[in-house]
């Protein structure tokens, strides 16, 4: 159950994270999440590792929403991440997906708060979507 209650909390932060991002990041913010991005591209290729990289992505766009509180929820967002990547890989052997990640990016980049809170709230759903899925064939 852990797994599905931090993404439970993270698709309730996260989203908006990414929309308050999305009005009010600064250049160097917006270069964090693109770094956090290129680290995730680079870790599909084994030249990073995949969580760190997954982590910093996250944690960038929490920071870039110019509001303390969120960044605050850097610790829960990172085990959130931990225990989804290693739940989700036991389930599909998969990794974060670069293309959705870069979905956020691209909205937040381009300014569009709506845009950024769908691309994030399809991330993390499709996280529990992997989660429900498995719960439901061990009830099998």
């Amino acid at each position: 159950d852990l797994p599905k209650q931090f993404n439970q909390l993270g698709v309730a932060i996260e989203p908006e994270g990414a929309a308050l991002a999305a009005r009010f990041a600064t250049p160097d913010d917006r270069k964090r999440i693109g770094e956090g991005l290129e680290r995730m591209a680079a870790a599909e290729r084994g030249l990073d590792d995949t969580l760190d990289a997954d982590i910093a992505f996250h944690v960038a766009i929490l920071h870039a929403s110019r509001n303390p509180f969120y960044a605050q929820f850097r610790d829960m967002v990172a085990t959130a991440l931990r225990t989804s990547i290693r739940f989700t890989n036991r389930i599909k052997g998969r990794t974060a997906n670069v293309a959705d990640h870069a979905t956020v990016r691209d909205a937040i980049e381009a300014g569009d708060p709506e845009s950024a809170r769908v691309a994030m709230r399809n991330l993390i759903g499709d996280v529990l979507d992997l989660i429900d899925e498995a719960e439901a064939d061990d009830k099998d």
